[in-house]
């Protein structure tokens, strides 16, 4: 008899096993398709797919080199401008940011898309940095001189 209750409790063990990962399984597959469907819903900034494009072509027809005034003649007011100084108070750039789009000031900048100009302390535009994507800004400095 007691061969028949060690028999019996290893089936429901395995069954137990069964269903638990069954529902754990379903459980985080459901959730994993909720998390991934939980993009932005309205930005605070979003240009559109029009300017975006224009915007993009006019950085792309600046010069390494450009002042401050010829790069805002061409790309027009930037959404940001700021002097980028360090801890013991020295220059490092100048900053005009252009977005494309913003999900909220001054918060997470994952779903943000900008076009960062920088400027060394001549207001001469030194790189031009693009996030275009959910990755990291990258830099463009092969812009023709």
């Amino acid at each position: 008899m007691a061969e028949i209750n060690r028999t019996s409790l290893l089936y429901l063990f395995a069954y137990m096993i069964t269903i638990t990962v069954f529902v754990v399984g379903n459980t985080c597959q459901a959730n994993g398709a909720a998390i991934e469907n939980q993009g932005p819903k309205s930005f605070y900034i979003d240009i559109g797919k029009k300017a975006e494009t224009n915007l993009l072509r006019k950085v792309r027809s600046l010069k390494i080199g450009a002042s401050v005034e010829e790069v805002k003649a061409v790309v027009g007011e930037p959404t940001e401008d700021q002097m980028l100084i360090g801890k013991k108070g020295e220059f490092h750039a100048r900053l005009l940011r252009y977005y494309i789009r913003e999900l909220d000031t001054g918060v997470n900048e994952i779903h943000d898309r900008y076009v960062s100009l920088y400027f060394d302390q001549a207001n001469k535009l030194m790189s031009i940095g693009y996030k275009l994507t959910d990755q990291l800004e990258s830099q463009a400095n092969d812009q023709t001189k």
